[in-house]
């Protein structure tokens, strides 16, 4: 009756308020009271107390199946007047058994007025945040989906449960926060129940999330072509360096390996030069070291002492010219080297400046382009 009243109720209003939008949002007092701190921590401390009734009914139960067990092996040999008084001893036992479970876990039971005592403060301020929300955000009905009345479906955007649970956390640390952070906070919420209560809201935030996150991928992508491109230019710029080095020093290689070459050859012919000029010496004076000795011969019957003192003097003094004659080229050979030496010296340092040049030439051509 209870439900078709309601129905009843909700149905009138409707028809009532047909030319007028009715706003309906629902909560689930399960739901919420499950996710409080406070109303978990007492749940916690009353379930330790009915473990404990629990235990007191279970030990009673196996006293009384000791009496029961106890009697029908001694009902032989007792008299049917202490037969009948262990038979009531049990049926008073059972009574008190009855009567300490209806006490603690009955209807009116330590249990449900303990329960009563702890959910209903938390109920009351929660009835007192549903009130307040319901004046705030124009809402015509509110429903506990938790209660007897059976909700078949609601769609997730007319539950309120959330909403209220932030209201109850936030009057728990009331104390705790600041004017400033608890208005932060309410900032945060109410845009929160907005996106909830309107999904176009949301549609339009994550449109322009998404346009955003669009135009930070158009700028990354811009970025990593960019860089790319930088990579490949220093790349391309390393690469001409290298060349033109490599050009260079394999222009050094070449302008060295002539230049051994050159002086290979100028030690070859100035050898051989001196080697022609000792063996013409070597002849000459061979020839004139023959010349005297025959004179001698011709002339030692007349004057031996005399002519082998001459041919001595004279062997002496063409040594010396000899001696004279080598030094003379030897010097002209000296002289003749180091001018060559200049001159190729000349050549290669020719060669360097319009290496430099040239590199100086493509390093500009690269600079314009």
């Amino acid at each position: 009756m209870k439900k078709l009243f309601l129905l009843a109720c909700i149905m009138s209003f409707s028809l009532a308020q047909a030319q007028i939008a009715t706003k309906v949002g629902y909560i689930d007092m399960d739901y919420i009271l499950e996710k409080l701190p406070k109303y978990g921590e007492a749940k916690s401390k009353l379930e330790e107390k009915a473990n404990g009734w629990k235990q007191e009914v279970e030990l009673k139960k196996t006293e009384l199946e000791k009496l029961k067990k106890s009697l029908e092996i001694e009902r032989i040999i007792l008299t049917k007047e202490l037969i009948d008084e262990r038979e009531e001893e049990i049926l008073n036992f059972e009574k008190e058994l009855l009567e300490f479970q209806d006490k603690r876990f009955g209807p009116r039971g330590d249990l449900v007025i303990q329960k009563t005592t702890i959910i209903k403060p938390i109920q009351d301020q929660i009835f007192n945040i549903v009130q307040d929300i319901s004046e705030k955000r124009k809402y015509d009905l509110i429903f506990d989906k938790s209660s007897d009345l059976s909700i078949i479906f609601a769609s997730g955007r007319f539950d309120i449960s959330d909403m209220v649970l932030r209201e109850l956390l936030r009057a728990e640390k009331k104390e705790t926060l600041t004017q400033k952070q608890l208005k932060e906070q309410e900032a945060q919420d109410k845009l929160i129940d907005d996106r909830r209560e309107d999904p176009r809201i949301g549609e339009r935030e994550k449109a322009q999330e998404e346009r955003q996150q669009q135009i930070l991928n158009t700028r990354e992508e811009r970025q990593r072509v960019l860089e790319e491109r930088k990579a490949e230019a220093i790349k391309k710029r390393q690469e001409l360096q290298q060349a033109k080095q490599q050009a260079i020093e394999e222009r050094k290689a070449e302008a060295e390996r002539r230049k051994t070459e050159l002086q290979a050859r100028k030690q070859g012919a100035t050898e051989t030069k001196e080697a022609v000029t000792e063996t013409k010496a070597v002849k000459a004076e061979n020839k004139q070291e023959n010349t005297p000795t025959k004179n001698k011969v011709e002339t030692q019957a007349e004057a031996p002492k005399n002519n082998t003192q001459s041919a001595e003097q004279n062997r002496l003094d063409q040594i010396e010219a000899r001696k004279k004659a080598l030094e003379e080229r030897r010097e002209e050979a000296n002289r003749k080297k180091i001018e060559q030496q200049e001159a190729r010296q000349k050549i290669i340092d020719d060669r360097k400046a319009e290496a430099e040049k040239r590199r100086q030439e493509i390093e500009n051509r690269k600079n314009n382009n």
